[in-house]
C-alpha cells in the first residue's frame, strides 16, 4: 500500500501550495501554531478552528472552487461544524454535495449540521444517502 508522507514532506507540500497565495509571515505563523497544538488547551484549540475557517474562507473567496480545492472546502466545512457555525457548515456542505452527489462523507456532514440545528427530519434523507454510499452513520 501507499506510505504516508513523513512530517517534512507535509510541511514542504504546505509551503508549496501556500506560496503566492498566503503571505510568508502567515505561513510561518500557521506552522508555529501547528507545532504548538499538543500544548494548547481546549479553548485555544477551538479558536484555531475558527481562525482557520476564516482564513480558508478568505482563500476560497479569491479562488475558483472547481480547481482542486475540494479538500480545502471540506476542511473549511468541518471547521465550521466543529466551531458550531452550523449554518455556514450547512451551506458549504450543500454546495459541495450539489457538485459531488456521490460524496457520502459530505452527506453525513450536512446531516449532522442539520441535526445540531434541531432539523432532524430534514437531515434524514442525507443520512440515508450516506448509508447507501457506504458511510457509517
Amino acid at each position: 500500500g501507499a506510505r504516508p508522507f513523513a512530517r517534512e514532506q507535509y510541511i514542504t507540500k504546505f509551503r508549496t501550495l501556500a506560496e503566492g497565495i498566503v503571505a510568508p509571515e502567515e505561513i510561518e505563523r500557521f506552522l508555529d501554531a501547528v507545532q504548538r497544538v499538543p500544548e494548547l488547551g481546549a479553548g485555544e484549540l477551538g479558536q484555531l478552528n475558527i481562525t482557520a475557517a476564516v482564513e480558508l474562507e478568505t482563500l476560497l473567496g479569491t479562488s475558483d472552487p472547481g480547481h482542486g480545492l475540494s479538500e480545502v472546502r471540506l476542511t473549511l466545512a468541518r471547521a465550521y461544524f466543529h466551531s458550531a457555525q452550523l449554518s455556514r457548515a450547512e451551506g458549504l456542505a450543500r454546495e459541495m454535495l450539489a457538485e459531488r452527489p456521490e460524496d457520502g462523507y459530505v452527506a453525513v456532514l450536512l446531516a449532522r449540521s442539520l441535526e445540531r440545528q434541531g432539523r432532524g427530519a430534514e437531515a434524514a434523507p442525507y443520512l440515508e444517502r450516506a448509508r447507501v454510499l457506504g458511510q457509517d452513520v
